[in-house]
């Protein structure tokens, strides 16, 4: 008898049928068997959580979830197992309940840390179905009859949810690597380095631990607009003459691309280029507003990558403005006219998104918002220009804001006083924690702090021919400010706020003038002098 229960409980295991009748199975079409009568079944708990997961399309999960979501579950146990504690000591009237409680949640604690332990065991299992759960569904939902005397367990999380927790996990392993100890012998020559990051025999460098960070945090970051570009090299979307151009440090074209008789080979013809991103390997990252796609082309025009629509309906775009680009291979595509930004990896899988689609909104939602950074610290800042704000998201809850404090969605949303803006259309945020926003509609340039107090403004002078209505603002690397319109390209510099250079983008040519080159000239000479080192521009 004893030999036929065994092999019962070994059929049912590969059927993959739970036998323990206190887990309550979370995958659909699986049946929760009970063993005994006085066990309470399910349909007689009141549970209080009635959701009901969807299938979605399939995505892959790391198991490195695990670790996540027992954390997660362990601290809502606990914190259950000292309410109801808290609870009883007044009733009973414990003499030391402090230190009861304590004790008992310390007991608790080391049980769920036990792997071998009942409790451990069950979340495990649990948490292991939940995964799969999420790979096919939009919502995972755990159950555990009886879990501690008298405590029936449930929580639920989406899988939204999840890979925010994954992506905060990678960035603090990242930051978590990058601060080690330094070596003691030169990885070189073996010799004692005696606590310093050079070595004196060989002159070997080792990258210190500040440098390791910052490296590895740049893997969650999305690129800067220059990114990946040759030192002084700029990248223009021309929107007028339907292409894409890049500059070099004399503002001379060097490259472009654009469908006509001298750029045959080009196998896309670009109707209103609005953004472009240069990646590794040459590749360009270009945002077609006017045909509502996205691809990836290479130096000679040839399709490298485009967002596939019949891949999933949500891929389908509606004015497409801007695009930022991961060190992962993911990019981050803000659908303005969708009123959403979204997240799609190289599998055309969305796997973040934040607003939704084709809803106009404030709460949780977005209005034509037209720029997207994600931080070194894996935030995601949005500028939601309809609403008139700018927003900083942890996942996708608000942890800061600039403008429209009140969240309204009327004319009171836009202002031009303390904490507010109209229409913004771009924000970046700095290592000092600064961002750089342009506030169109009150045609301004400002640096905010993180206490929201305005550290710089620059007014766009309407009447000045050489400055147009700008659509981006960001920093160069030599700290002056870059404004690009739809015509006209403009260098400010921060200190005097004087204009150090302009063009419209129909004077770019292949030729620079000699006055340009005189003044980079210059400008590099000094940067020589200033950092000690060689340029290709100088002689």
């Amino acid at each position: 008898e004893l030999d036929t229960e065994e092999n019962d409980s070994n059929i049912l295991k590969s059927l993959d049928i739970n036998t323990d009748p206190t887990i309550m199975e979370i995958q659909p079409g699986r049946k929760t068997l009970s063993a005994t009568d006085n066990q309470p079944k399910k349909e007689d708990i009141q549970w209080k959580i009635n959701l009901v997961p969807q299938k979605i399309e399939y995505c892959n999960i790391t198991p490195g979830l695990d670790s996540v979501l027992i954390k997660k579950i362990s601290e809502k146990v606990l914190a259950d197992y000292d309410a109801s504690l808290r609870i009883l000591a007044d009733i009973e009237e414990w003499e030391k309940a402090e230190t009861e409680i304590n004790r008992r949640h310390k007991d608790l604690s080391n049980k769920i840390k036990d792997k071998n332990s009942s409790i451990a065991m069950r979340i495990n299992d649990a948490i292991t179905k939940a995964r799969q759960e999420l790979e096919w569904h939009d919502l995972a939902i755990i159950k555990l009859i009886e879990l501690l005397d008298n405590y029936n367990f449930e929580i639920s999380f989406t899988r939204v949810e999840c890979l925010e927790w994954l992506r905060e996990k990678e960035r603090d392993e990242l930051i978590e690597t990058g601060l080690k100890t330094i070596a003691t012998n030169c990885p070189n020559c073996n010799a004692q380095l005696l606590g310093s990051y050079s070595c004196r025999v060989c002159g070997f460098e080792l990258e210190k631990p500040e440098e390791a960070v910052r490296r590895k945090l740049s893997q969650v970051s999305s690129y800067h607009p220059m990114e990946n570009l040759l030192q002084g090299h700029l990248i223009i979307t021309d929107t007028v003459n339907h292409k894409v151009i890049e500059t070099d440090h004399f503002r001379r074209i060097v490259y472009e691309l654009k469908k006509d008789v001298l750029h045959a080979e080009l196998e896309v013809e670009l109707e209103i280029p609005r953004d472009a991103v240069r990646l590794k390997n040459n590749i360009t990252l270009v945002v077609d507003y006017g045909s509502n796609r996205v691809l990836k082309l290479t130096q000679r025009g040839k399709k490298y990558w485009e967002l596939d629509y019949k891949a999933n309906p949500d891929n389908i775009l509606n004015k497409p403005i801007s695009v930022a680009a991961l060190e992962s291979g993911n990019i981050i595509i803000v659908d303005n006219g969708n009123h959403r930004v979204i997240e799609v990896n190289p599998d055309h899988e969305i796997e973040w998104f934040y607003g939704t689609k084709g809803e106009p909104g404030i709460d949780n939602k977005l209005n034509s918002p037209t720029f997207f950074q994600r931080t070194k610290f894996a935030t995601n800042i949005i500028t939601d220009s309809g609403n008139n704000r700018i927003l900083e998201l942890e996942g996708n809850n608000i942890i800061w804001q600039y403008g429209n404090e009140n969240n309204a969605e009327d004319e009171s949303s836009k202002g031009n006083g303390f904490n507010q803006l109209n229409t913004p259309l771009t924000a970046w945020r700095y290592e000092n924690g600064n961002t750089l926003i342009l506030d169109a509609g009150n045609h301004r340039v400002i640096e905010v702090s993180p206490e929201k107090k305005i550290e710089w403004e620059y007014t766009i002078d309407q009447n000045e021919e050489k400055v147009d209505k700008p659509v981006k603002a960001f920093r160069l690397k030599n700290g002056k400010i870059m404004l690009v319109s739809e015509n006209k390209i403009v260098e400010i510099d921060h200190n005097t706020k004087e204009i150090t250079w302009s063009s419209s983008i129909l004077e770019l040519t292949g030729a620079a003038s000699q006055t340009d080159i005189n003044t980079v000239q210059d400008n590099v000479k000094k940067a020589k002098v200033f950092h000690g080192v060689a340029n290709r521009y100088t002689k």
